[in-house]
């Protein structure tokens, strides 16, 4: 757990959580973090549940997340699901963790931040528009209530606010964790306008002398880069997969069936009893022997799970722990499932976690695959491996006649394959295929470049070679007015644009330094002045730019202000005091 938080929580705000919990370690003991739950939760971090309904949902999602990665290649076989639990619980609790830490700094979001956040995300908008029909329709898909999608919103938002670049030292004294407090918590009263550049673009107005003058003035501004235009063979496997037929690939089922044998695996549930702290071995004892006399009366397993055990994960599917082969479970519980008939019930066994009851529920004995489970397997290999083969013999004869020809019309028809071609290759931007080094570096290399050769066949991914030369160079020159104009009015336009709206905003701060007020200086430029108090380093109503700018300002004495301007990416001019 800790090493999850010193992994995903950096900076001040990371000393602050480390501090936090080492206090709480060395006076109430790793009890007080991480305690078995009740019977809805698997576990309580500093008394808040972790629920048991809240880790099944986690697991789903991680579930899901998997048959989207691996798509047709994903086998339900394959996953672990005890693993999956255990790594969702461990998540959840390092989240309520960070969020209780984050209370106790009191960090919090406000509503109208999450809500504007909501109606700005791409995934809920139609044309451009916030559609509250897809929102509803996403969310519930993805197994949330508006109500619990805004909170999980919400507790990300908070969390993000602890985390900063992390400073990588384990000990946190009282003074640094009070600095550090003072910094994640400082507040600013912030008030900004905005100059925007678009107003202004609109009234500049340039000529055609201005335009070529400021052309002549930056000329190289308008170069292009010496490029090439390519002509080359590519190959990979995929190029030379071919059907196998059903007889090969029965050939080898029955060369292979035997190495592929399932061993033989049992279904197991089990109840747990945990002795509690201050509890006798005798009370113990008669938890266990009352639940064995209930089953001995023909009290349902799985019913007996869900009330008494003390594995609430489990104990929610019934005591279900899936499948083992005689290696999954510790070797207590493994000697006694490999003992026991389908549906009885072990007597108590006793394990590092506690003591069980153990029911075999289902009994898979050792068999050899069916062809059809094997087929795709075997059908894809025997693929590869052909075309592997074939491939490595095409790529050998090509090297040969490659090396040896003026061009590669004839290694291409030699071998029966497709001379492409790529205009407009450069050193510094090239993209695609011609992107790869090693490629880039045998097209620009003496032998290709300047002496007119093939490129050697280079291998620029697995199983996949292209041999390249060169048809035409384009050298490097500078663009005539008429094909830049445009480019050449903008850069001109933004560059006046500019100066404008810096004179302005040396306007607008020598008004306020005289004291007039924001609301007014802000009417002067026919804007609209932005107010947020108590706005914090990570608030989200309020531009990165101008926060930025707040916190790096001296605080002011009580009465006084500072003022302000910084520049945005879109070149607007904002505003602040």
């Amino acid at each position: 757990m800790l090493q999850n938080i010193r992994a995903n929580v950096n900076g001040l705000a990371a000393k602050i959580i480390i501090g936090l919990i080492i206090l709480t370690f060395s006076i109430f003991g790793i009890e007080s973090i991480l305690v078995g739950g009740g019977s809805n939760s698997a576990a309580e971090v500093n008394g808040e549940p972790v629920e048991i309904a809240e880790v099944q949902q986690l697991v789903r999602n991680q579930t899901q997340r998997l048959i989207q990665m691996m798509g047709d290649q994903f086998n339900p076989a394959l996953i672990d699901e005890q693993a999956l639990q255990a790594q969702a619980i461990e998540t959840i609790v390092n989240r309520k963790l960070l969020l209780q830490n984050a209370e106790d700094l009191g960090l919090a979001m406000p509503e109208q931040a999450v809500n504007k956040l909501i109606t700005s995300m791409d995934q809920f908008k139609i044309d451009g528009r916030f559609s509250r029909e897809l929102y509803s329709q996403m969310i519930q898909g993805a197994g949330f209530t508006p109500a619990s999608f805004k909170q999980s919103l919400k507790d990300d938002l908070i969390v993000n606010q602890l985390r900063a670049g992390f400073l990588g030292t384990e000990f946190v004294t009282s003074a640094e964790l009070k600095q550090a407090a003072n910094t994640v918590l400082e507040k600013r009263d912030v008030r900004y306008f905005t100059l925007p550049m678009a107003s202004v673009l609109d009234t500049v107005k340039v000529s055609d002398a201005e335009l070529q003058s400021w052309y002549e003035q930056h000329k190289e501004n308008y170069r292009t880069p010496e490029t090439v235009d390519v002509s080359y063979i590519e190959l990979s496997r995929d190029d030379f997969m071919q059907p196998i037929s059903e007889q090969r690939v029965r050939e080898v089922y029955e060369e292979e069936k035997d190495q592929q044998r399932i061993p033989a695996q049992r279904r197991v549930s089990h109840i747990l009893f945990q002795q509690a702290e201050g509890e006798s071995d005798e009370a113990l004892n008669a938890r266990v022997t009352a639940v064995q006399t209930a089953l001995a009366a023909g009290a349902d397993f799985a019913k007996q799970a869900k009330s008494v055990s003390d594995d609430k994960l489990s104990g929610a599917q019934g005591g279900d722990l899936g499948y083992t082969s005689g290696e999954t479970l510790p070797a207590a519980m493994e000697d006694a499932v490999a003992k026991l008939e389908l549906n009885a019930v072990s007597a108590p066994v006793v394990s590092d976690a506690g003591v069980h009851l153990i029911k075999v529920t289902d009994i898979q004995e050792e068999r050899v695959p069916a062809f059809e489970d094997l087929r795709f397997d075997i059908e894809r290999r025997l693929q590869n491996d052909e075309a592997s083969r074939e491939l490595l013999r095409v790529v050998e004869n090509l090297r040969d006649l490659a090396y040896n020809a003026e061009d590669l019309a004839e290694p291409a028809q030699e071998l029966e394959l497709k001379v492409m071609e790529e205009q407009g290759v450069s050193r510094d931007q090239a993209q695609g295929l011609f992107a790869q080094p090693v490629l880039a570096s045998q097209i620009f290399s003496e032998e290709v470049f300047e002496q007119g050769h093939n490129s050697d066949v280079v291998e620029i991914g697995d199983q996949h070679f292209v041999v390249a030369r060169i048809k035409t160079v384009h050298p490097a020159k500078i663009q005539p007015l008429a094909a830049v104009k445009e480019a050449v009015q903008t850069a001109l336009k933004k560059q006046r644009a500019e100066a404008v709206l810096t004179e302005q905003a040396n306007t607008a701060l020598a008004n306020l330094n005289k004291g007039e007020s924001v609301e007014t200086v802000a009417d002067k430029f026919g804007q609209t002045w932005q107010l947020q108090l108590g706005a914090l380093r990570s608030s989200v109503d309020v531009p990165q730019e101008v926060l930025a700018r707040a916190f790096t300002l001296p605080a002011p004495a009580a009465g006084q202000s500072y003022s302000d301007y910084v520049t945005n990416a879109q070149g607007d001019i904002l505003v602040l005091q």
